[in-house]
């Protein structure tokens, strides 16, 4: 069975960024014939950024929500319970795992940050951090254990990363219209509560 994920990091409070890296998401999930994952593994926020400031951090978190994608280990969070029930993707603390069931194949994701590369370690995918503006498109071959006590557990299937292939955005890769709307949003509603907030001090 294939898997393809497809893997951001760095995104640093950057929101103009975020509609152009939909199209190039959006592009490369357009080329692959199964089922697939968008996962972000971390440093979506910046302490230098006003957003970021404004919004406790969350205001990449309601892009990346938007972007759909399926998770994100968001190690820029304190509040994790001011999220609740507003996201349809996962958050995750930094040394959590992803569980995902792939047509009952149990597979387990974690973040790796001394890495550039994917890579297999005691049967969990470790994902890397790639720099801002690129996105890591992993293939995983996915193969179902067929020993009885594993199925029983629903425990992990062999898994082979097939290869590993880098998308850096360019010029061609113009904003997406919803997506860009969505920053707009987000940006109006956090200057709201700055000014709010700064009319109450």
């Amino acid at each position: 069975m294939r898997l393809d994920v497809f893997v951001t990091a760095h995104i640093e409070g950057d929101l103009d960024l975020m509609p152009r890296l939909y199209t190039a998401i959006r592009g490369a999930k357009d080329t692959v014939p199964g089922a697939s994952l968008l996962i972000d593994t971390g440093r979506a926020w910046d302490a230098k950024s006003w957003i970021c400031g404004a919004t406790e951090n969350r205001a990449p978190y309601f892009v990346l929500d938007a972007m759909g994608y399926d998770a994100a280990f968001a190690d820029g969070l304190v509040h994790f319970d001011k999220l609740h029930g507003e996201l349809q993707m996962q958050l995750l603390v930094p040394e959590a795992q992803f569980a995902y069931d792939v047509n009952g194949v149990k597979l387990s994701l974690g973040v790796a940050t001394n890495t550039d590369e994917a890579a297999i370690q005691s049967g969990q995918v470790r994902l890397p951090m790639p720099s801002q503006g690129v996105i890591l498109h992993l293939t995983l071959d996915l193969t179902q254990d067929s020993a009885p006590q594993q199925i029983i557990q629903q425990t992990i299937i062999q898994q082979t990363i097939i290869q590993q292939t880098i998308i850096r955005l360019t010029d061609a890769h113009l904003p997406d219209p919803t997506i860009a709307g969505a920053v707009e949003f987000i940006v109006s509603e956090a200057r709201y509560y700055q000014k709010k907030r700064e009319a109450a001090s």
